[in-house]
């Protein structure tokens, strides 16, 4: 079959040559081809559209104006360009550049499984530090990047860190709640003895996953709950209620 004969390939509502939406964005970037859609794709804004033609206007003093508009724009645009590459897939190749979740990210190809790219995180990038579990003698355990313990191993650490039975009310279902810490630290100051922003949370293990897909698995302990504050807030009950009044001075 002759390729320029042949209608392009694409799914469904994905036929639209240029789709638009609300929200700002840093960069721009092309696909080999889109979401199941073998036409590439120009990931770019309007206003970014706006100041690039502006530069053939305007003279090279105030062209300088026009750098931060070109990189970083509102309205968001994504331009299916009339080439056909035979791609059908979820992912594929892209080139250009982005700013997100505090990182540069630069995209430099790739191929089916997605983009190539090369991440340069900001100074004040937040980097996880630690995480640390409360053992079953009230004292923390703690792992940090290369001192990896591998919390969640049943059977390394079943007997070691605390665990509470617990029973959602309206549901019946139940689980084991474990006290977790963990804690992330701006880029800059990763090294310095200086707290970061801490996240202490009660963290769930269901006996029965499946029934319980619509709950969640972790939830926040706020700075002035102890654990039986935790679980009346969240509609869980406890069948070691004695157990948990002994370690409510060390978590709350």
């Amino acid at each position: 079959m002759n390729p320029f004969n042949r209608e392009y390939l694409t799914e469904g509502k994905q036929s639209k040559w240029i789709e638009v939406s609300n929200g700002y964005s840093f960069g721009a970037v092309i696909d080999k081809a889109g979401y199941f859609d073998e036409r590439p794709v120009l990931h770019i804004t309007l206003t970014q559209i706006i100041s690039i033609v502006a530069l053939f206007f305007v003279s090279f003093p105030y062209a300088f104006f026009l750098i931060l508009p070109i990189l970083f724009g509102w309205g968001k645009i994504y331009i299916k360009l009339p080439i056909k590459t035979g791609i059908m897939g979820s992912d594929s190749a892209g080139w250009g550049f982005s700013y997100g979740d505090d990182t540069f990210w630069l995209y430099t190809g790739g191929n089916s499984d997605g983009r190539k790219f090369k991440a340069f995180y900001a100074p004040w990038f937040l980097e996880w530090y630690r995480t640390s579990i409360l053992l079953s003698d009230n004292t923390w355990c703690h792992e940090h990047e290369g001192d990896r313990k591998d919390f969640w191993h049943k059977e390394k650490w079943h007997d070691y860190r605390l665990e509470i039975d617990v029973i959602h009310k309206s549901t019946g279902l139940e689980a084991t709640a474990t006290i977790v810490e963990r804690e992330w630290k701006r880029r800059i100051l990763y090294n310095l003895p200086i707290k970061g922003s801490i996240r202490r949370m009660l963290e769930f293990e269901f006996k029965d996953p499946y029934a319980a897909r619509k709950l969640s698995g972790a939830y926040d302990i706020l700075p002035d709950e102890n654990i039986l504050d935790v679980l009346e807030r969240i509609g869980f009950t406890s069948k070691s209620l004695n157990r948990i009044k002994k370690i409510e001075e060390l978590v709350k």
